[in-house]
């Protein structure tokens, strides 16, 4: 399978590419020729692949089981409409009669902004499900009073590199919409468990392309020059990323992030099975798999084993005098103790209702045993509870 998924990936690299090679020639030979035509073909480019994004998404939301795509989806409808009404509004396009002079500059920044805060947010849903009737009705109240604001109103200041002000106010939100996208990189990094690695990879890569298209277009110096143009071109191309990653991975290879869910679910109840809910230390089957598994190693490796049992003594009793609270808290204790007391590699358990035992790897047991009664000791010293463990 592996070798199956390395000879499938050739062609995706090559088709992706000439996509690339192929939209850098063709900017260029537009931009030379119109730059308005370059600009509208861009920006409606890039709006119909966010569309298409949002709608695979939304349709497919029953399938999923967290809600990290569906909230995308959502976000990329509302800016794939911004994209649209920011081509449609630009001064020499005429085509919406009662947009504003500004429109179309606000709109843009607006579209920028918004797809920087959802893929900031999203990580937060790639483990749970995500309320859909809310998140439509705040994108669409968001959507609406934003973009009417462009269109039909002066509240929103003005932007664009024309006077001072106005230069200041676009270098601000520029940088800005910068400190969302590193901040989008390193939430999709912390989430780098709960997302597919394939996935991952073109989703950061998508934010590094609009993180370069931001510089672009924050140091481009008039419309129509090469940083504009390389910014719309940058700005398509991590687009056409999020659709690779978010849409073909998922119809394409629809098993590949089944296995991957289904991998994440069985480490969770593998962990889950191995472990003392009340402790945290292994159990016996913990102990046992763990345990064969360094034997194992040991013997390969001609390296010795200790096990140390211990008995918390007066259990019975404790729970009988002061109730079962103070019985699990003494339990808890005793664990605590023993954790620091061994080292990381060791296998520490409790297998039975006061019984513990501990497996070492190349160690007689008598060292970590004195550290243990010590560290018994500090513990009567500072702790104040109804009992001695011993």
């Amino acid at each position: 399978k592996a070798e199956r998924d390395k000879q499938a990936l050739g062609p995706q690299r090559t088709a992706l590419v000439g996509l690339l090679l192929g939209a850098a020639v063709l900017g260029l030979l537009v931009v030379w020729s119109n730059f308005l035509l370059f600009h509208c073909v861009v920006e409606l480019g890039s709006a119909a692949v966010a569309a298409c994004i949002a709608m695979i998404a939304w349709n497919t939301r029953s399938l999923r089981r967290d809600g990290y795509q569906l909230f995308l989806g959502i976000g990329l409808a509302a800016v794939s409409t911004l994209l649209v009404l920011h081509a449609l509004s630009h001064d020499a396009m005429h085509a919406l009669i009662l947009s504003r002079s500004q429109a179309s500059c606000q709109l843009g920044v607006l579209s920028r902004l918004w797809l920087a805060s959802i893929l900031l947010l999203a990580p937060r849903y790639a483990r749970r499900d995500l309320p859909v009737g809310p998140a439509v009705t705040v994108t669409i109240v968001l959507f609406c009073a934003l973009a009417g604001l462009a269109v039909h109103s002066s509240v929103l200041p003005p932007c664009g590199h024309d006077g001072a002000h106005s230069a200041l106010l676009s270098r601000g939100l520029e940088g800005f919409n910068l400190l969302l996208l590193l901040g989008a990189l390193w939430t999709h990094w912390r989430a780098r468990a709960q997302l597919h690695p394939r996935m991952l990879g073109a989703i950061s890569s998508a934010i590094v392309l609009v993180v370069m298209a931001e510089l672009c277009l924050a140091t481009h110096q008039v419309e129509g020059d090469p940083l504009s143009a390389a910014g719309h071109l940058l700005q398509l191309l991590s687009f056409v990323l999020l659709y690779w990653g978010l849409v073909r991975l998922s119809l394409a290879e629809p098993y590949t992030l089944i296995f991957h869910q289904l991998v994440r679910n069985l480490e969770t109840l593998e962990q889950e099975a191995n472990r003392a809910e009340l402790t945290g230390l292994y159990n016996r089957r913990g102990l046992m798999v763990l345990g064969e598994a360094q034997l194992a190693l040991t013997r390969r490796l001609t390296l010795t084993n200790t096990v140390v049992c211990a008995d918390l003594n007066g259990l019975k009793q404790l729970n009988d005098d002061h109730g079962h609270s103070w019985g699990d808290q003494a339990l808890i204790d005793t664990a605590t103790l023993l954790s620091r007391t061994f080292r990381e590699a060791d296998v520490v358990a409790r297998v039975g209702g006061d019984e513990f035992v501990v497996l070492l790897t190349h160690g007689d047991g008598a060292q970590p045993v004195r550290r243990l009664r010590a560290a018994i000791e500090d513990f009567h010293s500072e702790a104040e509870r109804p009992y001695r463990l011993s």
